[in-house]
């Protein structure tokens, strides 16, 4: 990042996935010369006005929930749910490869799934690495609270999960 210099009338925007470097990497080497702006995923008030679909809320929540609110698989969603899912599901394995595993070790990908599909399961409700992990155990799935709470930090920090 050298050379990095302030001219009058020039701004430069660092833009994309977090591929490369993950955001609090990407701050410490901009320390004073960057402001961030995440860009999440949309809000249901944002997917009625961006859809229309306002007719029947019951219907547009479930498919609100289905895409994740994520815009790319709102919009390939009214192209068949089929396509949403597949771009849903590519997203999240090409963060897991590029974002996650090559920075955390992650002993069990298999427990790392486990964690996540939990996640998954219990939007809405309070969780905690210690309740993940007793249920984990509970199912033959033996993880420990402090792998669950790395689990959940990188999903966190890799932006899968707010």
């Amino acid at each position: 990042m050298e050379g990095l210099f302030v001219h009058p009338n020039i701004d430069l925007y660092v833009t994309g996935s977090n591929a490369f470097l993950l955001s609090s990497e990407l701050a410490t080497l901009l320390t004073g010369r960057a402001y961030e702006i995440h860009v999440l995923p949309f809000s249901f008030a944002e997917f009625i006005r961006f859809t229309g679909k306002s007719n029947n809320l019951d219907r547009a929540f479930a498919e609100y929930i289905g895409t994740g609110g994520f815009p790319e698989a709102v919009r390939l969603s009214a192209d068949g749910n089929q396509f949403s899912l597949e771009y849903l599901h590519m997203l999240f394995h090409t963060i897991f490869n590029n974002d996650i595993s090559s920075r955390r070790s992650i002993y069990s990908e298999e427990s790392y799934l486990k964690v996540v599909n939990f996640l998954i399961d219990s939007i809405g409700s309070h969780v905690s690495a210690t309740n993940i992990a007793h249920t984990l155990k509970a199912n033959n799935k033996p993880i420990d609270n402090k792998t669950v709470s790395r689990y959940i930090d990188s999903l966190v920090e890799s932006c899968l999960f707010y």
